[in-house]
């Protein structure tokens, strides 16, 4: 609040001098209010130590303390305020607030420049905002870009259209490689330190402290959060939370979302085209997606439903498009569903699981177990076209089957035949008897 007053004060000031000289002009609009040498422009206002004092043409300037536009060239609409502030200005249409502000400012017109030594350097850049000490100190040619906060932007060179909001946001950023020469901008940094130590790289979005503070040359990358996407080095990545993907570095192509969401194990820092999804979310392998804190056994992934009660809980089709001859379904590495060279479902690998010993059929072989008679089983047969407890075709067709029951109905007649043959043996045995015999 005590920086704006003071602000308000001088800017206060210097319209009233402004408005007092433009006032005292309307007789003579030659004459200048001035305390330095005395200038034959129109309409300027120069307090202080030789201040505005190479000025023979300009007009409408405000060059308020020692040496403020002392150099500057004959050039329109200024406002410059500070010791040396506005030093060399050869422009138009600029506010230069603090001293040494654009101290060494020549052509770029239209920058507002407030702060110690802000835009100290800036040459021929135009429309650019810089609010703080040192905020795009070192700006060249860069154009129409908003630094604002203590050294934001400080070392940018050529860099065009970046946002930094912060002290020391993109403060080493150049916007310009010094070996391509090619230039880069488009970035938004907001946070203390931001960006700080990207050099060059453009469309890079850094929202939250110390978010791609890490960042040496990178590209297309979004991060939001405290810490996020601290190192980014690499392309097309995006880090939302605090500290998410903290640990890639020269990877591209990734997502992190979740607080701590990151790359581990060996190449963490090269992993690309993965996507950790979830407070905590850890992905150890390129080309993977992992959702939820992997150690967090509670952590539930609910499709189609808000109640998830398993690790993944669907509700709705699952449908899988598998190549021949290829598995479909894997169970701890091992093949359960898969598709043959037809097309047609497979399943490989698999033990049918019962509750009790009572769903087998050994049942079958008990000494009160009431076996069919031949006779009986020959009329069922005749009029129902299928065996005793098995299902029919229609029923088959109409609901299906279950696995482990019609297994076991079908040993049931497999034992089931096997005592007809015991019997049908016993028979015949006592039939070669009476022939022996005879």
């Amino acid at each position: 609040m005590k920086i704006k007053l003071q602000l308000f004060a001088l800017l206060s000031v210097a319209a009233t001098l402004s408005l007092s000289a433009q006032t005292n002009n309307v007789a003579n609009p030659t004459t200048n209010l001035t305390t330095a040498n005395a200038s034959t422009g129109k309409n300027n206002t120069a307090v202080g130590t030789s201040a505005g004092k190479t000025i023979t043409e300009g007009k409408s300037n405000v060059m308020l303390g020692s040496f403020a536009g002392g150099d500057a060239k004959d050039k329109d609409n200024n406002v410059i305020i500070g010791d040396s502030a506005g030093y060399k200005n050869n422009a138009n249409q600029s506010i230069i607030i603090g001293s040494k502000a654009g101290m060494n400012r020549n052509e770029g017109k239209e920058n507002i420049m407030i702060g110690f030594e802000a835009g100290f350097d800036n040459d021929k850049g135009e429309r650019n905002i810089y609010i703080g000490n040192g905020a795009g100190r070192d700006t060249n040619d860069g154009s129409e870009n908003i630094f604002i906060g203590d050294e934001s932007g400080k070392n940018n060179q050529k860099g065009d259209n970046n946002i930094f909001i912060g002290r020391e946001a993109g403060k080493k950023f150049l916007g310009e490689n010094e070996t391509t020469k090619q230039e880069f901008g488009n970035n938004v940094f907001i946070g203390k330190s931001a960006g700080e130590e990207l050099e060059n790289g453009d469309n890079n979005t850094y929202l939250g402290y110390r978010s791609g503070v890490g960042s040496i040359d990178a590209s297309k990358n979004v991060a939001i959060g405290d810490s996020a996407g601290a190192s980014f080095a690499g392309i097309n990545s995006v880090a939302i939370g605090s500290l998410a993907g903290v640990t890639s570095i020269s990877a591209s192509n990734n997502v992190f979302i979740g607080a701590n969401a990151r790359a581990v194990g060996a190449s963490a820092s090269t992993l690309s085209n993965v996507a950790a999804i979830g407070d905590n979310a850890m992905v150890a392998v390129t080309n993977a997606i992992v959702l939820g804190d992997t150690t967090n056994p509670n952590i539930k992934i609910g499709i189609g439903t808000a109640s998830p009660r398993h690790r993944l809980d669907v509700k709705g089709v699952i449908n899988m498009r598998v190549a021949y001859n290829s598995p479909g379904l894997n169970v701890n590495d091992n093949e359960f569903i898969g598709i043959d060279h037809s097309g047609r479902v497979i399943l490989a690998n698999f033990r049918m699981k019962f509750k009790s010993k009572n769903e087998w059929a050994d049942y079958v072989f008990a000494k009160n177990y009431q076996l069919m008679p031949i006779r009986d089983l020959e009329k069922f047969i005749a009029i129902n076209k299928h065996l005793p407890n098995i299902p029919s075709a229609e029923e088959v067709v109409r609901e299906g089957i279950n696995m482990n029951e019609i297994t076991a109905k079908l040993l049931e007649k497999v034992e089931e035949q096997t005592l007809y043959i015991i019997n049908l043996q016993k028979q015949i045995d006592e039939l070669r008897k009476l022939v022996i015999q005879e």
